[in-house]
């Protein structure tokens, strides 16, 4: 009888080698699909700078975080819309508002312009006033010391100007001048005002000459003589020889304090001779000469004393 041959074990176990390959590749195919999911695949290029672009994006992604979210407490809900007739009187009222606002600021301003005004007008007048108060006042004393004479070229008196200062400063660069006039001057004024700018433009000229007259004495102007003659060219006199004498005299100083104002103090006087009735008449100048005694004096109808 023969032997029955046992089945060997390798051709037992042929089948087991397979199925543990089947399933390494199934465990190795499951990995590989698990691991692209987390990894992706990447992009290779030989461009550098699109490297460098898709590495920066890469990052930009992974720092572009959610931000943090932010509280938000809501106190109040928002006011209801304002319905526009309400609206357009509040918006009245406030124009209104500005416009007083504006007006009460105009007035400011006009009643500060007004109180400078009036404040400099005082100031001034308070200047002004001071300056009377403590400015030197020459006063003009005229004195006959001679008959009124006639000679071969004119008619001639001569008088003594005597000066006195009532003010409460001294007086400075004093110059004095006069003029005869043969009749009375149509204006008074205009003859007054030469006389005077002579007297001032004297003074000027020669500053340090001038003589200083203090406060309550008399005197006179050294650079004239005590006694001046005043004359009237016959030239000058009319055809009948009759004359109406006009003195006018005029002394310009200033203060000791301020050099700028110049003060002027004139007088104006009519010489006339008197009849036998005691009344003022012309002279006659061809019956020379006329004592002092029928002299009559008296001043100006205008401008007979003047002091600024």
């Amino acid at each position: 009888m023969a032997l029955e041959k046992e089945p060997s074990s390798s051709s037992q176990t042929l089948p087991e080698p397979r199925g543990l390959l089947y399933l390494l590749l199934g465990v190795f195919s499951f990995s590989a699909w698990l691991l692209s999911k987390f990894y992706p695949p990447r992009e290779h290029s030989t461009d550098v700078e699109q490297t460098q672009d898709n590495t920066a994006r890469t990052c930009e992604r992974r720092e572009n975080r959610p931000p943090t979210p932010v509280r938000v407490v809501i106190d109040a809900f928002p006011p209801a819309s304002t319905p526009p007739d309400e609206w357009k009187a509040a918006q009245n009222k406030k124009d209104r508002r500005e416009w007083w606002k504006i007006g009460i600021e105009i007035a400011t301003l006009l009643v500060v312009s007004l109180y400078t005004y009036v404040s400099c007008n005082q100031w001034k007048t308070a200047e002004r006033q001071l300056e009377i108060s403590e400015r030197p006042w020459v006063a003009l004393d005229i004195q006959f010391v001679s008959p009124f004479v006639t000679t071969n070229t004119d008619v001639r008196l001569t008088v003594q100007v005597g000066l006195r200062n009532t003010g409460h400063s001294p007086a400075g660069r004093l110059r004095t001048w006069a003029d005869l006039l043969p009749s009375q001057p149509k204006h008074v004024g205009v003859e007054r005002a030469k006389v005077c700018g002579a007297a001032t433009s004297i003074g000027r000229k020669n500053p340090d000459l001038a003589d200083t007259l203090f406060p309550e004495s008399a005197g006179h102007d050294p650079s004239l003589p005590q006694q001046w003659v005043l004359h009237i060219d016959k030239p000058n006199i009319p055809a009948d020889g009759f004359v109406e004498p006009t003195i006018i005299v005029c002394v310009a100083y200033g203060s000791t304090f301020d050099e700028k104002p110049i003060y002027q103090t004139a007088k104006v006087i009519y010489i006339r001779t008197t009849d036998a009735r005691g009344n003022a008449a012309p002279i006659n100048t061809r019956e020379t000469p006329i004592p002092l005694q029928q002299l009559a004096v008296f001043p100006a109808y205008e401008g007979a004393n003047y002091a600024k």
